[in-house]
């Protein structure tokens, strides 16, 4: 992990500091789900649910077709649980940081890209929201390293394919399965993974300028 976020430094240092860094914002929705295991017997009771995310990105250039992309996004996620007559909501508030390596290729008037890289994550907050007898009720999930806790440390994948128009406008899907297990409870494994449809803007950079000796 330590060479990993170190690579990633260099890569960002390197692209500001020959190539063109552009900084973003974006935002969408993001169907996402809990995938449970007890033992080796998966768990059908649960469903995806629809949250949304937002954040920002930077992307550094190494060049003309390749590039380092961070993002630091505020991502509502979790799922849905068969409860008896009906489902419960697990809603998840998380800080992931995906850092994606993108192949760009010029398409029209715009680029095609794709690419993908680790993602993690950091949970915030939790709780179940369901209905009984008419009146919604709520239950917090303690953030924690205890039995009945939630993890507060998420680590996973992403892919991400998009289009960016000449205007800096772009459109997005990622997917970012979970790798870690986020269950404190013995024999049970739960991770959390998600689709994301995204859209935002590149605000435009420009060359940075180095000497010659």
């Amino acid at each position: 992990m330590k060479k990993l976020v170190m690579f990633v430094m260099a890569a960002g240092v390197a692209g500001f500091a020959f190539g063109q860094t552009t900084f973003g914002v974006k935002g969408g929705i993001n169907p996402s789900i809990w995938n449970v295991k007890v033992g080796d017997t998966k768990e059908d009771d649960y469903k995806s649910r629809i949250g949304f995310h937002f954040g920002g990105v930077v992307d550094f250039s190494i060049s003309d077709n390749f590039s380092i992309q961070p993002q630091l996004l505020f991502v509502n996620k979790g799922s849905k649980e068969k409860h008896g007559d009906h489902d419960d909501k697990i809603l998840v508030n998380a800080i992931d940081i995906p850092v994606n390596f993108l192949y760009k290729t010029n398409v029209g008037k715009g680029k095609f890209f794709v690419g993908g890289g680790p993602n993690l994550g950091f949970n915030l907050s939790a709780k179940i929201k369901g209905e009984h007898d008419g009146e919604v009720e709520e239950e917090k999930i303690e953030i924690g390293s205890e039995a009945g806790q939630l993890k507060g440390f998420d680590f996973g994948l992403n892919a991400l394919a998009g289009y960016q128009f000449g205007n800096g406008l772009f459109v997005s899907a990622n997917f970012t399965p979970g790798i870690a297990n986020l269950s404190n409870t013995n024999n049970t494994t739960s991770r959390s993974s998600y689709f994301g449809l995204s859209a935002g803007f590149m605000f435009g950079g420009s060359k940075s300028k180095t000497k010659s000796n």
